[in-house]
């Protein structure tokens, strides 16, 4: 991840998250970013986004965050 602003929100919700109390050598770990074209979703029983069964996310169908919580 090279974009600051977003390196600085991550490590501070980390740190949020963990009172402060991180590993050894947190400040030097790198973030990165990881893109996810589509992906397999299968669930039991029907969710608020997804009906139950098989259903395949596509990305620019539906924000990631609006999914994960």
């Amino acid at each position: 991840m090279t974009d600051a602003a977003v390196v600085g929100v991550v490590r501070g919700q980390i740190l949020a998250e963990r009172s402060g109390q991180v590993w050894p050598g947190f400040d030097q770990e790198a973030v990165f970013e990881l893109a996810i074209e589509r992906c397999l979703l299968v669930l039991t029983q029907p969710d608020v986004a997804f009906p139950a069964g098989p259903t395949i996310w596509k990305a620019g169908n539906m924000p990631l965050s609006d999914i994960v919580t």
